[in-house]
């Protein structure tokens, strides 16, 4: 321990602080890579900030060695408090002195949570912390661990109590607890399997974030590269002063002749003749050909767009699709007043009333559905043909079998399915309408900012499309307001809007 500590104190910094860093986690996170290379990048005269302080690794970061101390028999674990949801002053987890002891139990009866206080205690790759019972209120109380143990040649066993944060007894660093997050591995020279020690898997992690931090400076590199692959002055208008100092920016230069820092910032001053300058560019490029040209493919896509979805939004909200809604509500309504009236004569004489309503109906479908689940082997109507009634679990007897058929003759009968094939033509032309999507004026507007400069004529057009947008939308805005508000019944009623909207058929209750 105190040679690697004496290494590590001569390492650069960024390696301290990855060092640190590997001793409280176990692989270092994108963030924690970011912050070396910050350091490494600093190292090498780079201009940059680091913002989190150099966390170097600490004596108290190590266990002591072992190899030459004494052997540590655990003997018990337990009784304990506030760790995990594990019962309080409940007996101890004994171990065997000699052999094997084998600890078993199904999910949640707390292997997991003896296994962690194990690893708290004595020694292990991976240490979790103990917290106390998630399900209850938090506590401030302490983790409490009873532990007993013995060293080798003393004549008694030691029992202590043990609450975190204070540290475990050092006997107990001799016992190593090993599990899946502790999975260090190594083959000796024998070829024999051996534990990894604590600080030679630290090493080896810190060699895998030296090469991830390698991979790392070589794609920046390869992109800083690429950002200074075009020679200098290219770009830069021949004949200025900018291109003149840029061109001694090579390496065939003297440096005598290179330009100062103050040269260069001279040149970046923006000066009042460039005003005018820049006026003069600006006028050229508006009548250069190729700007021209793009500006307006530009328009065209533009309009082509909006032309697109004009047509969308004139089928969808037009007189005649709110009209064929309206004939489909009126529809729907019908053939559903038509399966109420059968129902009214089939079900005649019934102690309760309104059967062959919503509500009903979709009981009987879901009973129907289960019937054809538990009565798979019966003929249908298999609701009516089972010995127990799906819904009440009851004995079916003759008058509630007849009762029965006649609601399972009613839902799979023709006026009824004419009531839903209707009602789902309705319901697929309101989606059509809800699922519309129209653009606020103001963003037509801006769309056709360049398309509107362009003469009188496209400017008051401008101004009829984004008329247009706007008075769909309230359009549509209506119509989806009427339709939230609607019940069950679905009529159409002529509808004017009091600011002069097109005449067209809404859905009213």
């Amino acid at each position: 321990m105190d040679d690697l500590l004496e290494w590590a104190a001569k390492r650069p910094d960024w390696q301290q602080d990855a060092l640190g860093r590997l001793t409280e986690q176990r692989e270092l996170l994108d963030g924690d890579l970011d912050d070396l290379q910050v350091r490494i990048e600093q190292a090498n005269g780079l201009p940059v900030t680091v913002q989190r302080a150099l966390r170097p690794l600490r004596k108290e970061d190590l266990r002591k060695g072992v190899a030459r101390a004494p052997t540590t028999i655990l003997g018990s674990i337990g009784p304990l408090k506030n760790v995990d949801r594990l019962a309080p002053n409940q007996n101890p987890l004994r171990f065997a002195i000699n052999g094997i002891t084998l600890v078993y139990g199904p999910n949640g009866s707390g292997k997991s949570g003896y296994c962690r206080i194990a690893k708290k205690l004595c020694r292990s790759l991976h240490e979790a912390p103990l917290r106390g019972n998630v399900f209850e209120a938090e506590s401030n109380d302490p983790p409490e661990v009873q532990v007993t143990f013995k060293v080798a040649g003393d004549e008694k066993r030691r029992d202590i109590t043990w609450q975190q944060p204070d540290p475990p007894p050092p006997e107990l660093a001799r016992i190593s607890v090993f599990d899946s997050y502790a999975a260090g591995l190594y083959v000796d020279e024998d070829r024999n399997i051996e534990f990894l020690p604590f600080e030679l898997d630290l090493l080896n992690r810190l060699a895998q974030v030296m090469l991830n931090l390698e991979e790392r400076i070589k794609t920046r590199e390869k992109t800083l590269q690429a950002a200074v692959k075009t020679p200098l002055p290219t770009g830069y208008t021949e004949g200025t002063d900018v291109y003149a100092a840029l061109a001694k920016l090579v390496p065939a230069t003297n440096i005598e002749q290179l330009p100062t820092v103050r040269d260069l910032r001279d040149l970046a001053v923006w000066k009042p003749e460039n005003d005018e300058r820049l006026k003069t560019l600006s006028d050229e490029l508006k009548n250069d050909p190729e700007v021209l040209a793009t500006a307006r493919r530009r328009m065209k896509t533009t309009v082509e767009t909006l032309a697109s979805e004009i047509a969308v939004m004139a089928k969808t909200l037009s007189d005649a699709a709110l009209a064929d809604l309206k004939r489909k509500s009126e529809d729907a309504a019908m053939k559903r007043a038509t399966a109420q009236a059968s129902a009214g004569d089939l079900f005649k004489g019934e102690p309760i009333k309104d059967l062959g309503a919503e509500a009903w109906r979709q009981m009987m479908k879901y009973a129907r559905e289960f019937a054809a689940e538990a009565y798979a082997d019966l003929n249908p109507p298999r609701i009516a043909n089972g010995d127990f009634c799906v819904l009440c679990q009851q004995a079916i007897n003759p008058e509630a079998r007849d009762r029965l058929m006649r609601f399972d003759e009613y839902i799979e009968g023709r006026a009824n399915k004419d009531a839903e094939i209707a009602e789902a033509a309705l319901g697929q032309g309101v989606n059509v309408l809800t699922a519309l999507t129209i653009r606020k004026a103001p963003d037509v507007e801006a769309l056709l900012s360049q398309f509107r400069e362009l003469d009188a004529r496209r400017k008051a057009f401008a101004a009829t499309i984004t008329s247009f947008f706007g008075a769909v939308r309230k359009r549509h805005t209506i119509v989806l307001d009427v339709i939230r508000n609607v019940n069950r019944r679905w009529i159409g009623t002529p509808y004017r809007h009091p600011k002069g909207t097109p005449s067209f058929y809404v859905l009213s209750d």
